[in-house]
């Protein structure tokens, strides 16, 4: 192979490279870091299986606007599921992915009293696995350690929020949790005296990743507040690997 041959080679990666860092740099600073989570969540299914003697939790969301031309022609489930697959699937998550692999979730197993078991449960292990067009069934398990317990679509007319949950840890144990992928449609602009948007503002739509954690079994923080800059990162890098799945054709 010439040193000719290698250039023309290289030069497409970096170029491939760079597009990735520059698209991913860019989400990352599209999104928006909060505390505060949905009432929706903390009164939900998901809520009540991980944490059912109702003890203190701890609470964030990271939440991104993209205009509805930019997502145009996916229904909600496609929109919920494409964030599960880059989140799960994407390159952030993999080392933690080969981790659970390994026989890393034999160490805390996902399992909640208030959810009976199927034997139609699949447990998914590759990221190839991972849908990116439809939701999985209820019960389903991403890496043997991401259990989904809950879902909600709205119709194409309504503005209201569609969601997908996956619950982590159990009832059981002294660490569990929820990640809520989500996303609610919004009207942009100021409405005039027939309710009609003006200007040429077009709809824009919130995606977000809601999350919770606890101790369920006693009213105290989990190991996971010893390292909350670990765990603020980690949901924004993840995030953004949803996102990007989410915006990529």
């Amino acid at each position: 192979m010439t040193l000719r041959t290698i250039t023309f080679l290289q030069s497409p990666m970096k170029w491939a490279l760079w597009q990735y860092h520059t698209s991913f740099i860019g989400l990352l600073r599209s999104q928006t870091f909060t505390y505060p989570v949905s009432k929706a969540l903390l009164t939900s299914k998901s809520m009540r299986l991980v944490n059912p003697r109702s003890h203190a939790v701890k609470t964030d969301q990271v939440s991104m606007l993209v205009s509805a031309s930019s997502i145009r022609g996916l229904s909600d489930e496609e929109v919920l599921a494409r964030l599960a697959k880059g989140f799960f699937g994407g390159f952030i998550f993999l080392p933690e992915r080969t981790a659970m692999r390994w026989g890393i979730h034999k160490w805390l197993p996902v399992k909640f009293a208030g959810l009976e078991s199927s034997p139609d449960e699949k447990v998914l292990w590759k990221a190839s696995e991972i849908p990116k067009s439809s939701l999985l069934q209820v019960g389903d398990v991403i890496s043997g350690a991401f259990k989904m317990t809950d879902y909600h679509l709205q119709g194409p007319s309504e503005f209201s929020t569609s969601y997908v949950d996956f619950c982590f840890g159990s009832d059981e144990s002294r660490f569990g949790g929820c990640h809520r992928f989500a996303i609610i449609r919004e009207a942009s602009g100021e409405s005039n005296a027939d309710g009609e948007t003006e200007g040429n503002k077009e709809e824009q739509f919130k995606v977000l990743l809601e999350h919770f954690r606890c101790n369920p079994q006693i009213n105290a923080d989990s190991w996971a507040e010893y390292i909350p800059w670990v765990h603020y990162w980690y949901a924004m890098l993840l995030f953004a690997d949803a996102v990007r799945t989410l915006l990529s054709k």
